[in-house]
């Protein structure tokens, strides 16, 4: 895991939802990971005392780059490949049932959005 890129490493370490929770708040930017985080540290109040403690472990006296949050399509995709459910995925991204319907049929192979698949013309 140490060839990996700082954020992927966090991803596998601390899983999907901390990490989204670090990039709506610290996204953009450089995270400075003290070696010890207390109890009122904003990583600790971000992902919770025990996923604070891996990422002190790990990233502890140095800085991970923290990239801006996932776009609505990216997150839809992510939490469809972790085998979320449709009412969910539209509660947390705040996207509509249809649009999740789209990024399912995309990731299948399908047009998604377009409506056009590859097929001729009957006329």
């Amino acid at each position: 895991m140490n060839d990996l890129p700082d954020w992927q490493k966090l991803l596998k370490l601390i899983g999907e939802d901390e990490a989204a929770a670090l990039s709506a708040l610290f996204g953009g930017g450089r995270l400075y990971v003290p070696k010890f985080l207390g109890a009122h540290h904003p990583i600790t109040e971000t992902v919770g005392a025990k996923a604070a403690a891996i990422v002190a472990a790990e990233f502890g006296g140095g800085h991970i780059e923290i990239p801006m949050a996932l776009g609505k399509r990216a997150q839809v995709a992510q939490l469809i490949e972790a085998g979320r459910s449709v009412p969910e995925i539209c509660r947390r991204v705040g996207v509509s049932r249809r649009h999740v319907f789209y990024v399912k049929d995309e990731l299948n192979g399908g047009p998604g959005r377009s409506g056009r698949r590859d097929q001729p013309d009957l006329f």
